[in-house]
């Protein structure tokens, strides 16, 4: 959580961040077929990506977003 609030600060108005509890909500879980927690996924463009909890290290996740 912490680096994504970081990088949603340094992409102000540019990416947005979001963070869902599927626990409270099983529709979404039902949705994105999310078997495990934590599930993570990026929408950019309407395009959907699945990423690896591990992979949302903040230089992992700034590369992401700069390529």
């Amino acid at each position: 959580m912490n680096t994504m609030k970081v990088l949603a600060d340094e992409y102000q108005g540019n990416v947005r961040f979001g963070y869902v509890d599927i626990m409270r909500d099983e529709t979404l879980k039902e949705t994105f077929e999310i078997a495990s927690v934590p599930q993570n996924f990026l929408f950019i463009n309407g395009t959907v990506y699945e990423m690896e909890a591990l992979q949302f290290g903040y230089v992992p996740l700034r590369a992401f977003i700069e390529s």
